[in-house]
């Protein structure tokens, strides 16, 4: 086994076990690229229970009978499956039901104006790259920093959310088939999103969280630009693991480590997937996060006259985190 070998799988893995992102984290260098399994924590469906509901409507339109729905079923990629079903429900006409059902299941069963794991993604980054097309996070963003079109972004900047593959509610900027991601990737005329990416993976310290081993669309992409980073490792992502799969992780780990991907690996022998709501919690907590956004807010004020972007700042960090906003307020 190489020498990257991984420490052991924690409950709680420390910041202070991580110094570059311990670092990139207390310098608000930070950028944080969100998948679907954060989502699934407040009860929006996975990409498998999206096909599967996907497929009932075609068995239930009759595009399919029961033995193709079987057999798609069981293909491994839901990307390949949604495809079928896209492509399928559009040659009949029935398209809007496949938004429809797109649209409940990006519906989260828990009330994200409480407190939920965006709170604390919320103090741990100013700036956060998502392949979501939720709703789930956007409430903490003022709508002119939620970005979804790039073809005027082609560097991360701060204080933004980028939708690299859509937002629901705008239909035409959804990437979820597989013709749609090879456009998005592929075509010349999409250059300002992959200088976008270029920048993001080799200018900037990277954390992915709720992303498993199949969701890395982006694996392709970081290949090609992994070697002009500017560390060993310059991104990092939290991986859940029981703790006795130490040496899958270990093996996980030999996969990554080419793409400057270090896996921060964290046990769910006790609370299952919803750890990554805990480690979140302590770590927004772990660096003096609400002093620093008080100094900015001081200096913003201190100003003899406010621009928009810095109205905008104000009013971002009041939505963002609610006991900021009380502690500012009150």
């Amino acid at each position: 086994m190489s020498k990257d070998n991984l420490k052991e799988i924690k409950e709680l893995p420390l910041l202070e076990d991580y110094p570059v992102l311990k670092d990139a984290l207390e310098n608000r260098e930070l950028v944080i690229f969100i998948g679907a399994g954060v989502s699934r924590l407040l009860g929006c469906k996975s990409w498998d229970d999206l096909a599967t509901d996907l497929l009932k409507k075609c068995l239930e339109l009759k595009l399919i009978d029961y033995y193709e729905f079987e057999e798609i079923k069981k293909y491994p990629e839901q990307k390949k499956k949604i495809s079928i079903v896209y492509e399928l429900l559009k040659e009949n006409n029935a398209i809007d039901n496949f938004y429809n059902i797109f649209e409940k299941a990006l519906k989260p069963e828990k009330n994200i104006n409480e407190k939920t794991i965006y709170t604390d993604i919320a103090r741990l980054a100013d700036t956060f790259v998502t392949t979501n097309a939720d709703e789930c996070f956007d409430n903490r963003f003022v709508d002119t920093v939620l970005i979804y079109d790039f073809t005027q972004e082609d560097k991360v900047r701060p204080y933004k959310l980028y939708h690299i593959h859509g937002m629901q509610k705008h239909k035409d900027s959804l990437v979820f088939t597989v013709n749609q991601y090879l456009n998005k990737y592929n075509d010349y005329t999409e250059t300002k999103f992959l200088l976008f990416l270029e920048d993001l993976f080799c200018n900037h310290t990277v954390l992915f969280i709720g992303y498993g081993l199949s969701e890395f669309e982006l694996l392709d992409y970081l290949t090609l630009k992994a070697r002009t980073s500017k560390s060993s490792y310059s991104h990092y992502a939290l991986m859940p693991y029981f703790s006795s799969k130490k040496k899958i992780a270990d093996y996980d780990q030999l996969y990554y480590q080419s793409l400057h991907i270090q896996i921060i690996p964290y046990s769910i022998d006790k609370n299952g997937y919803n750890q990554l709501e805990k480690i979140l919690e302590q770590w927004s907590f772990s660096y003096t996060y609400l002093s620093m956004v008080n100094v900015e807010m001081q200096t913003l004020f201190s100003k003899k006259e406010l621009t928009v972007e810095d109205c905008n700042r104000i009013i971002e960090i009041l939505i963002r985190d609610e006991s900021f906003s009380r502690l500012f307020l009150n």
